[in-house]
């Protein structure tokens, strides 16, 4: 299901950026098809293939100045999917909500939209472009 393949990915994500590494051996770039986008639209990055997806969200991690203390939290919500056989595209609405330390109060970070494009290989979906709007 389409839905869980979201709530899998988020779960990826946020291990990712609290713990410096991915839950199993695949990164996020595992996600996408070989060939798949990530669009950042309000960094003006485009990252294309897999090795540099995955290049992108290693430089997201290490922008925080300790991972392990850091806690962000990615909350989707609103998520429309709309499958087309083997093909699916799916809008929703996110919000970061971060604190620099277990101490610190948690605060909204920044929030957006997303638009996906995906496609199933083999029973599993795989995005082929991720646009990130704020």
């Amino acid at each position: 299901m389409l839905s869980t393949y979201y709530a899998d990915f988020n779960t990826a994500i946020a291990s990712y950026i609290a713990n410096g590494k991915w839950p199993s051996n695949t990164g996020l770039g595992s996600y996408y098809l070989t060939n798949g986008t990530l669009e950042m639209q309000s960094m003006n990055v485009t990252a294309r293939g897999r090795r540099q997806i995955e290049g992108f969200y290693r430089n997201v991690a290490k922008s925080y100045k300790n991972p392990t203390s850091a806690r962000k939290y990615m909350h989707y919500t609103n998520l429309r999917i709309s499958i087309h056989g083997d093909s699916a595209t799916a809008d929703l609405l996110w919000t970061s909500i971060g604190a620099l330390n277990s101490k610190a109060t948690p605060q909204i970070i920044a929030m957006g939209r997303e638009h996906d494009e995906l496609v199933r290989r083999h029973g599993r979906w795989y995005f082929t472009r991720r646009v990130i709007l704020h």
